[in-house]
């Protein structure tokens, strides 16, 4: 992510900061990003990652509702960045995709929307993307559907019973 070099600045600050654990702290440079992005008008093609940076330091503190709005926005932001790029197959197809579905899933499930968890998961194509239990982030994607399947009970959801368990 180029940006101008004060809130390049910030961003490898905020970054720093999550990979510290200094999840609160990242979140505070994060907010002053967005906001120096704001009030200079401008926008940025991969504004996608702060969003989805915020989201996973929301996660870490357990603070589900803030991260389920921070992993919507990074998931609209994805999508147009995905149009503009022209990639054929949509917004499933941009390498940023699984992590983004996957903090959206983590979100619902703290919440206790475990529904639409799967659907969320389902819907956003996380298994075409992934493409097997290869790719970096299924594990956590399948943790989510996991604990969706529990506190549900028996279930129905094809999607589920597939991901997790792949016709060999």
């Amino acid at each position: 992510m180029v940006l101008p070099t004060p809130l390049a600045a910030a961003n490898q600050a905020a970054v720093a900061a999550v990979k510290q654990g200094q999840h609160q702290e990242a979140l505070f440079l994060f907010h002053k990003l967005l906001e120096q992005l704001h009030k200079r008008h401008l926008t940025h093609a991969d504004l996608f990652i702060v969003y989805s940076n915020k989201a996973a330091c929301h996660l870490a503190l357990q603070q589900y509702e803030q991260a389920l709005q921070d992993a919507r926005q990074c998931i609209q932001l994805l999508a147009k960045a995905s149009a503009r790029a022209g990639l054929s197959g949509g917004p499933s197809r941009h390498p940023h995709w699984p992590k983004a579905c996957q903090r959206l899933g983590r979100a619902l499930a703290g919440l206790g929307q475990h529904r639409q968890v799967c659907r969320a998961l389902e819907l956003s194509s996380v298994t075409s993307c992934c493409e097997t239990a290869h790719h970096p982030h299924w594990p956590k994607a399948c943790q989510c559907i996991e604990i969706a399947l529990a506190r549900l009970g028996n279930t129905s959801c094809q999607f589920c019973i597939l991901a997790l368990h792949p016709l060999a």
